[in-house]
This record gives C-alpha cells, structure tokens and sequence, in this order.
C-alpha cells in the first residue's frame, strides 16, 4: 500500500520559516511592547528618580508619588476599559488611545518645574496606555 499525502499536510506552512505570516505578528507586537507604558515605565521610574527631583527642585517623595498615581490609574480605569471593549471594537478605542499615549509621553519632554504638570501628564500616560496595551 503505497503511503498518500492528505491535502492538509500540504497545506501547512513550516513556522520555523522565515516567510512563516505570524512572524509579522511577533514583531509588531515586540516593537509595540518595546514602546508601552508596561515597558518603559514600571523599569526606568526608579532611575529617572533622582535626576528629575535635581532637575526640577523636587522632593524625592513628591517625585515618586508620580508612579504612584500612574499605578492607580491604572487600576482605577481597567474596569472602565473592560466596558469599553465589550461594546465597540478594539480598534476603535486602541488607535486613539495610542495617539493621545505618544503625544503625552512626548510632552514629558516639554516638562515644567511645576509638580502638577509632571503629575498631570502621568496621569494621562498611564489612563491611555492601559487602553493601549489592549492589543
């Protein structure tokens, strides 16, 4: 009995390949990971600590409670977030969310001594990026 081939075994693709279509995926989501709040964040905050309480004539206290009220942004629009996806399409949300995101943390660049603003401006960051992460 000769062994036959089932069209289904020609029909797969080798993901060991580089011409394999989810490779595109994997590195779009790499590049938008790299550049995410979860990234960024979470890791560098405590190195930027000091160099922005000298720059600016802050308080190391005053300065870190900025990650803080990122984190409970964070927590405080999850839910918000969850109602959002369930009635409109990820799209919809996600690409306006990584605008406003890019163009806040961007801002961070423009920061003034004033601690409000540096407040301010996490505070939009961390509520864009948990709609951002969605993806």
């Amino acid at each position: 009995m000769s062994e036959q081939t089932t069209p289904t075994a020609k029909a797969q693709i080798d993901e060991s390949a580089i011409a394999y279509p989810g490779w595109k995926i994997v590195i779009a989501s790499f590049f938008g990971i790299m550049v995410s709040f979860a990234a960024i964040v979470p890791y560098t905050f405590g190195l930027f600590l000091k160099p922005l309480a000298e720059s600016f004539g802050w308080h190391r206290e005053a300065t870190s409670a900025g990650f803080s009220i990122a984190a409970l942004t964070l927590a405080a629009a999850s839910p918000g977030l969850g109602f959002l996806l369930d009635r409109y399409k990820p799209r919809r949300i996600v690409l306006p969310s990584i605008i406003v995101f890019s163009a806040a943390y961007a801002s961070l660049a423009l920061l003034t001594p004033h601690l409000m603003h540096f407040y301010l401006t996490f505070f939009v960051i961390c509520h864009q990026s948990s709609e951002s992460v969605v993806f």
